[in-house]
């Protein structure tokens, strides 16, 4: 593969005569050229996704608030950059992608159990870091509202 340099494009030589459905082709001096779309940001922030799963059932919705003001906090200290990589990435690969807020959804998995949802457009090398304070904070929170649930399934 021959990478040549015009005009700012990053193109590639292609190979064979197999056209990508959806990726643009060029014609130029003789050779059929494809662009490259940079994707250097991942190094640095990327779209980290995880979900937790409990079999005990009762209404999740009071403790999501302080679940959500916790997911801020642990990404405030990034989040103008956060926030200008973001659109800086929107606009190259002309896409939405999600953040930079973090993002909470409660559903079901498909036996019933309750999942929680997390997505947050982080540093990489912090991802792990806040999935385990965001997961230790709603591990605290869900027990505390199971106890108080139980005591008034009591009653």
């Amino acid at each position: 593969m021959i990478l040549k340099l015009r005009s700012k494009l990053l193109f590639a030589k292609k190979e064979s005569s197999i056209h990508l459905k959806g990726f643009p082709t060029f014609y130029e001096d003789g050779e059929y050229v494809m662009p490259i779309k940079n994707l250097n940001f991942v190094k640095r922030f990327t779209t980290h996704h995880f979900t937790i799963v409990r079999k005990e059932s009762f209404n999740p919705y009071p403790i999501y608030t302080a679940l959500s003001e916790k997911a801020k906090q642990c990404c405030e200290e990034f989040h103008d950059l956060a926030s200008r990589y973001n659109s800086i990435i929107e606009r190259k690969l002309d896409a939405k992608i999600s953040g930079p807020e973090p993002e909470i959804h409660f559903s079901t998995t498909d036996l019933g159990e309750f999942k929680a949802s997390f997505t947050l457009f982080c540093p990489t090398e912090r991802a792990l870091e806040i999935e385990h304070q965001l997961t230790a904070f709603f591990m605290e929170l869900w027990y505390r509202e199971a106890s108080t649930s139980i005591i008034c399934d009591r009653r």
